[in-house]
């Protein structure tokens, strides 16, 4: 948040909090991702990568990890 100051770090947060509300109604948006033998989907928004499971009734978020880091270490 140093860099970014407070303004832009909160308006980030909205932005995020918008894309997982369009993932939930659009959930097929992702791409399939597979890791650890489970099925996930992955959506990309500006620097950060998005991961979701969805069910029958909810959309969930199990990691938000930044472009440059790889995900088989972290799912």
């Amino acid at each position: 948040m140093e860099s970014w100051g407070i303004e832009r770090a909160t308006s980030y947060v909205l932005e995020l909090r918008s894309v997982f509300a369009h993932l939930a109604q659009f959930p097929s948006l992702g791409r399939p991702f597979r890791s650890g033998g489970r099925r996930y989907w992955r959506f990309e928004h500006r620097s950060h990568i998005i991961f979701y499971r969805q069910d029958r009734d909810n959309l969930r978020i199990m990691r938000i990890l930044h472009r440059r880091q790889r995900p088989e270490t972290y799912i």
